[in-house]
């Protein structure tokens, strides 16, 4: 083309084998930066691995210096930590040199606890699988030279203080600089003193009440009747409510750790209410002693407050047989001795049985004992070889009650007032001769005594006595005459001038009750029957009345002297009106007649007559179907004979011979 042209410029461009060139040049230059680039990614994912592995281990750390001093090794059992010390790791960090490895603190004596710090874990994170080794040792702090190390007399004869250095050793394997394993590793030091040099910029909540500040042993079965409340939520079997107030420092997310003593607190029961309060149930353990209960901020800033656990007697007995009093609960050291405030005593041999270690509850004995009486107390006193000692005061119940009255030969329920009445109390019958004595707690302050009474005239001794021995003084009961009771009479009244049996429902008949009558309706009672067995429920008897109407007083007596009255109506048969129950009365036709009145029989039936006058003729009706509906009304069935208007006339005779009229006028029957 240039040539067609008459030649190119200088400056006309590249030809194919300089372009070529320039190619080969370029490729050379990017196979060598390639390789720098693969390296340079590489070591970027190693260092994003690093910073991983430094925040797993700084996690890690703030776990465990967000605890309490007192549980930074819960649960870290000796063996444990041996085999933690054998590790790698241990070797990397130079335990052996840096702590103390002789140091019991190191580890858990109880091997059942579940440790709040497990010696190793692990965790994976963006893919990369880290293992974490968790070491929390003694070391002893110089406090000249301000170094920690493992021994509590230095060389140099400066004094010590005890720290523990909380490290994390993080292991890993990259394929990157490291493939053969990597690891990371941080430390602190937390001072466990109650005025900790380390850690001072925590949240530290400041507790301005706490309540209660001591317990009795095994909480769960002193208030298995009384659960813990909180925030409104029943918890039973739970323990006891503890408050805890803070003037400041209490974050969002506090929780409560109970630091020794075997106790545990219901983690799924407290409740931060508000920024100034912790309510929460605690359970606390059969051994007595001190301990600590902490308030926790999530940031590790804490609180802690002593609570003392005190030994208890949970119940007592008293056997009157052997005149030994055993006392139950827990917290009786073996060699213990038993005394009262009173003359009895026991020593060390045969007083304490089934000591805390067996893992029953304790017993102690008093093998001779007088139990106090009638409203007086007696406190027993269990002195444990290290001084401690547990009390439990017996009080005697006492009755107020005065006066007390039974029926004879029958069952009564009294109710007895007093004090210091317990549950489980019995009764004793000191003498009489009632029968089948027992008696009912209802409250400290009121019972109920149970007997069959006795013989009329005489007195039953009685005696409360409580299950751990204190007693009332014996206070007694008069047997009264037992009044027959009345509940129902049939019939409820009886005609003038006639002799009608009489059928009592009630209570308390006896054999041989009479019975007499007052008033100008009746003039005698006779005839008193009593069927058995005695007291009877059922009697009956002849009442023969005047021909006077009104009321008659019966009065009934038994044998021994009880007595009650009732009223019997002495009435005469009337008729006061009849109806018919259809509106249009056909002749032929029969009809249902309705008669109201008194005196009507309703132990036998009686005889209705009808009578029909039409046209100056008059005629008998047939009756039938007749129905005592009370002593008021009876119906009966019948056809009338002729239409227009009529009389008809209704006779009523009672079986015993009274008889009323009545005559229903201008009656039409269509």
């Amino acid at each position: 083309m240039c040539q067609r042209l008459g030649g190119c410029a200088a400056d006309a461009g590249f030809g194919m084998v300089e372009m070529m060139a320039a190619l080969i040049v370029i490729a050379i230059a990017s196979a060598a930066s390639a390789a720098f680039f693969i390296t340079s990614l590489g070591g970027s994912n190693g260092n994003k691995t690093r910073t991983t592995a430094a925040y797993v281990a700084d996690e890690e750390l703030e776990q465990i210096t967000s605890l309490p001093a007192s549980d930074l090794v819960f649960g870290r059992t000796k063996t444990a930590v041996t085999a933690l010390w054998a590790t790698a790791a241990a070797t990397r960090l130079k335990i052996s040199s840096q702590d103390d490895e002789s140091s019991t603190s190191d580890y858990d004596s109880v091997t059942t606890h579940t440790p709040y710090i497990p010696t190793q874990t692990s965790r994976t994170v963006n893919g990369t699988f880290f293992n974490l080794y968790n070491f929390i040792d003694v070391c002893w702090m110089d406090v000249v030279a301000g170094t920690c190390g493992p021994n509590q007399s230095p060389a140099n004869g400066d004094s010590t203080t005890k720290e523990y250095r909380a490290s994390v050793d993080v292991y890993w394997v990259s394929n990157g600089g490291c493939h053969a394993g990597c690891d990371y590793s941080t430390s602190t030091l937390i001072d466990p003193s109650s005025d900790p040099t380390f850690n001072s910029d925590l949240d530290i909540p400041v507790i301005s009440s706490f309540t209660p500040s001591s317990f009795d042993t095994n909480n769960t079965l002193v208030d298995a009747a009384t659960p813990c409340v909180v925030n409104g939520v029943s918890h039973p079997n739970s323990g006891d409510l503890v408050q805890v107030v803070t003037s400041s420092g209490l974050d969002a997310g506090a929780t409560i750790r109970v630091s020794t003593g075997g106790a545990s607190a219901q983690p799924t029961f407290y409740a931060v209410v508000g920024t100034s309060e912790i309510d929460f149930c605690l359970q606390t353990a059969d051994t007595p002693g001190n301990y600590f209960v902490t308030v926790l901020n999530p940031d590790g800033g804490h609180a802690n407050e002593p609570i003392t656990e005190n030994g208890i007697v949970t119940s007592a007995a008293w056997n009157s047989a052997t005149q030994a009093l055993t006392l139950t609960g827990t917290g009786f050291e073996p060699d213990a001795t038993v005394a009262d405030s009173g003359s009895s005593s026991c020593s060390t041999a045969g007083c304490i049985t089934n000591n805390y270690s067996s893992g029953s509850f304790d017993t102690a004995v008093i093998p001779s004992y007088t139990p106090p009486t009638n409203g007086a107390n007696d406190t027993i006193t269990i002195t444990n070889p290290d001084t401690t000692s547990i009390t439990y005061t017996i009080y005697a119940p006492k009755v107020t009650s005065s006066g007390l009255t039974a029926y004879g030969k029958l069952p009564n329920n009294l109710a007895i007032a007093g004090s210091a009445f317990q549950s489980g109390m019995s009764v004793s019958l000191v003498s009489g001769n009632c029968t089948g004595s027992s008696v009912a707690y209802n409250s400290t302050g009121s019972a109920s005594l149970s007997f069959t009474g006795g013989t009329v005239g005489t007195k039953c001794v009685f005696r409360f006595i409580n299950s751990d021995g204190g007693s009332t003084s014996t206070f007694s009961v008069t047997n009264e005459p037992y009044p027959p009771q009345v509940s129902s009479v049939s019939p409820t009244f009886v005609e003038v001038s006639t002799t009608t049996t009489l059928t009592l429902v009630g209570t308390g008949f006896e054999s041989g009750m009479t019975a007499t009558t007052s008033g100008s309706s009746c003039s005698s009672a006779t005839n008193v029957s009593v069927p058995g067995p005695y007291p009877s429920t059922s009697a009956t008897l002849n009442l023969t009345s005047t021909g006077s109407t009104g009321s008659c007083t019966i009065t009934l007596t038994n044998p021994d002297g009880g007595t009650t009255s009732f009223t019997e109506t002495v009435t005469r048969i009337s008729i006061s009106g009849m109806t018919e129950s259809s509106k249009t009365v056909r002749r032929t036709t029969t009809y249902t007649w309705t008669v109201t009145g008194t005196a009507f029989s309703t132990s036998g039936l009686p005889t209705v007559t009808l009578s029909e006058t039409a046209s100056g003729t008059t005629r008998s009706l047939t009756v039938s179907a007749v129905t005592v509906n009370s002593s008021s009304q009876l119906t009966f069935n019948a056809t009338p004979f002729n239409t227009g208007r009529a009389n008809y006339t209704v006779t009523v005779t009672n079986p015993s011979g009274s008889q009323a009229s009545f005559t229903l006028s201008n009656f039409t029957v269509s």
